[in-house]
């Protein structure tokens, strides 16, 4: 919510158009969230020249509220969440290495590295719950399709 503001881009897209996409743009919202559903109300602004969108349609909606170029992403399975910490088990030198790191977003599938870990640093997804740090590990490639 504090990332919402007038004027931010959004894409619409509806069931009843498959593979359009429409683009507008956030023009008012409440400023406060409802307190049982979580949600804020808000309205958006899209151009419909040839009167496509219609009423009773369900629609979609991005909105983009922020956007980082240089983020660090890795798999939110790689992530061990503990009661005071977050860290992951890097690969240094061929063994596993516990390592503290700071989070940002997460979407459910990855999740931000705001510190702690540098890109393309090898962070183990699969067994993380028996390796113990200063393990030695051995890396494997992914398997492609």
């Amino acid at each position: 919510m504090p990332f919402i503001r007038s004027g931010l881009p959004v894409k619409v897209t509806v069931d009843e158009l498959p593979n359009r996409v429409f683009e507008g743009e956030v023009a008012r919202f409440a400023y406060a969230l409802d307190e049982t559903t979580k949600t804020m109300l808000s309205e958006i602004e899209i151009p419909n020249p040839k009167g496509e969108l219609r009423p009773g349609m369900f629609a979609t909606v991005r909105i983009v509220a922020e956007q980082k170029n240089d983020a660090l992403l890795i798999p939110v399975e790689a992530l061990v969440v503990e009661k005071i910490r977050n860290s992951v088990f890097a690969v240094v030198d061929g063994k596993a290495k516990k390592v503290p790191v700071k989070t940002g977003f997460n979407d459910g599938s990855s999740v931000e590295i705001l510190e702690g870990l540098g890109s393309g640093e090898p962070v183990i997804l699969v067994g993380k719950q028996t390796i113990n740090d200063g393990q030695v590990v051995r890396v494997a490639e992914p398997i492609s399709k």
